[in-house]
């Protein structure tokens, strides 16, 4: 699998670069990040190149953006919001709570064409982790795991 490719688009390009540049710090092997605050090159990249997944402020972007993406995600300014037909992320909390929500739904991605790799059953007494990364991300993925 190669690396998931999500593109954010948010009108302040503060909160655009920090999350551009966390992700290319901590997750430069998993995904792409691009970032966009005006929404015409956000159609222009978009229409021309596939996209994982779509991080936006507003409902919805555009229609060619919503049309070329697998998934829109909305960031919202509050913690709780109002049924929109999207899943939403609340924007301003501890980013690696953002990045396990996004690989909670590129994991829904997943076709018929990959494997299962977890197992869903109520109180497991134990689980077993198998991770390709480096020993490092190995055992910040477990801890993280068990603490999930």
């Amino acid at each position: 699998m190669g690396r998931a490719r999500i593109v954010l688009f948010s009108h302040d390009s503060r909160y655009a670069d920090a999350f551009s540049e966390y992700c290319g710090r901590h997750e430069k092997e998993r995904i792409t990040v691009k970032t966009f605050t005006n929404e015409e090159s956000l159609e222009n990249c978009v229409s021309n190149e596939s996209t994982d997944v779509l991080l936006t402020e507003e409902v919805p972007v555009s229609a060619a953006a919503d049309m070329h993406c697998k998934r829109v995600v909305l960031l919202s300014e509050t913690r709780y919001v109002k049924d929109t037909g999207y899943p939403s992320i609340y924007k301003y909390q501890r980013m690696d709570i953002i990045l396990r929500q996004l690989y909670e739904f590129l994991a829904e991605e997943i076709g018929d064409e990959g494997k299962k790799c977890s197992i869903g059953v109520e109180g497991p007494d134990m689980i077993g982790c198998f991770s390709p990364c480096y020993e490092q991300e190995r055992e910040q993925y477990a801890r993280a795991l068990a603490g999930y």
